[in-house]
């Protein structure tokens, strides 16, 4: 995919620039920014990203959104963004299902909520401020309704997905907050679920296509990616307990 287009959108930080979807994106659309920042804990495998694909006006920094004291430090050299793409996530299997150990538990509601809450508040704030901006907080449908195989998961994600939502009953448009509800993409995360995993899965050029969408909306947006995604989380929401607790969806 290549876009030839001027550089008019901006400044965009990219918080959890190594996840797949994050660096679809970048590869999509970073000649729509005029400056990127790059942000996560592994600096030398976006470095080599970059080189890779001839990104000359990305700015990388590490950034750990579990410990506060990076938080702080990145933000201390950080200026308003034009835009903000939050991508961090974690799941960690075992033997099939979720991990559901004390130290994954801990990790898994950090990084998706804890950590998240931090950033995106911050961001928030700054851009309240500035009078300007948009965040895209990427999260998933499996928020919509708990599941026995991935419940501390999905537990993590509907908390981000209710703060999302007050988020921009505080806010309104300025900015604007879209929280993208994620069905299943084929990533590094999905390959780690295994091949049954793999049903009504979509790649990651969709979602990136499906962000930079959205971005173009200057009022806030729920959305689900991809769009039958909404029909399957109806669906999954009103079906017996029974049927959806079955292994086998």
């Amino acid at each position: 995919m290549s876009y030839k287009r001027e550089k008019t959108d901006g400044y965009l930080t990219v918080i959890g620039a190594n996840s797949d979807i994050a660096r679809q994106f970048v590869s999509d659309f970073s000649c729509r920014y005029g400056r990127i920042t790059l942000a996560s804990r592994d600096t030398g495998s976006l470095e080599s990203f970059c080189r890779e694909k001839n990104l000359t006006d990305c700015v990388i920094k590490r950034l750990d959104i579990t410990q506060n004291s990076e938080t702080e430090s990145f933000f201390e050299e950080e200026k308003c963004p034009d835009a903000v793409l939050f991508c961090a996530g974690h799941i960690e299997y075992k033997d099939g299902p979720e991990d559901n150990s004390a130290g994954n538990i801990e990790k898994t509601a950090r990084i998706n909520f804890e950590g998240a809450v931090r950033i995106i508040e911050r961001y928030a704030e700054m851009m309240s401020e500035a009078g300007k901006g948009k965040i895209v907080i990427l999260s998933s449908c499996a928020g919509d309704r708990g599941k026995y195989s991935n419940r501390i998961y999905s537990a993590s994600k509907a908390a981000l997905n209710v703060y999302a939502q007050g988020l921009m009953c505080k806010y309104g448009e300025s900015p604007c907050i879209h929280l993208v509800k994620l069905g299943r993409v084929r990533t590094k995360m999905l390959k780690k679920a295994g091949s049954g995993s793999v049903k009504f899965a979509c790649d990651p050029s969709e979602v990136s296509e499906h962000i930079d969408r959205i971005l173009r909306k200057d009022k806030s947006t729920v959305s689900y990616c991809s769009a039958y995604w909404r029909l399957i989380s109806f669906a999954v929401r009103i079906i017996p307990g029974f049927i959806f607790n079955r292994p086998d969806l």
